[in-house]
Order: C-alpha cells, then structure tokens, then sequence
C-alpha cells in the first residue's frame, strides 16, 4: 500500500513540475554559494537572478524546456476548433429570458399551491 502511495506522489511532483522546481532552486542555491565569495552578496544574487549568466544546470532546464514547448502544438484560437452542434433554445425547457424565467416561477408556485391546498382525509379511512 505504501508503495502505490509513494508511486502516486512522485506522479504527482512529476506532472506537476515540481521536479524541476526543486532542480531549478538547487541550481540558484548553488550559483549564490559559489558567486557570494567572490562577488559579495548583493552582486552575487543580481548576477544570479538576472539570468545573464546561467550555470550548467539552468542552461539544461532551459533547453529542456524549450525542447518540450516544440513538441506540443501552439494552442488554436477559438475561431479555429471545430463547430459543435447545439440544439436551439426553443427546445429546452428552460428560458433565460426575464420573462420567460418569471412564468416558469409563478408556474412553480401554482403548482407548490396546488399540492399544499390538498386535503388529507383524518382520520385516515380504514381498510377492511
């Protein structure tokens, strides 16, 4: 049980991208302890951050992503999918006009009316 929970996990970190956040903040971790010394602080994180200068690691995250974002489709605009056919309104037996919307309510109140007018028989007849 423990294992297919362990599985589900690391599915959801992979899916999610959070593998390459966790890569991507060890990569900064690591340019700030190396650029720090010799830069000073202030420096070291504008230089790291600027994106000017990456490391290995943010060079292979960028290309990987780059890579990914050749192999999906851009995404189509809306005048572009394909036409789904709806059956008109009229059909339906909903209305979403004013109008419309306030017969169906007075038709529902008759209707609540109605049954809260009903009279139950008491006591009720017996049955032989």
């Amino acid at each position: 049980m423990w294992l297919a929970r362990l599985f589900c996990i690391l599915a959801l970190v992979a899916l999610s991208g959070l593998d390459r956040v966790a890569v991507q903040t060890y990569a900064w971790a690591t340019m700030l302890q190396d650029r720090a010394p010799v830069m000073g602080v202030s420096q070291a994180i504008d230089s790291t951050f600027s994106g000017d200068d990456p490391c290995e690691i943010c060079s292979s995250l960028a290309e990987l992503t780059q890579e990914e974002q050749q192999d999906f489709p851009a995404e189509r605009s809306a005048e572009e999918l394909p036409k789904i056919y709806s059956p008109p309104a009229q059909r339906t037996s909903l209305l979403f006009t004013q109008n419309g919307l306030n017969q169906k309510l007075a038709d529902l109140t008759k209707i609540h009316r109605d049954l809260c007018d009903l009279e139950i028989p008491t006591p009720p007849p017996e049955f032989s």
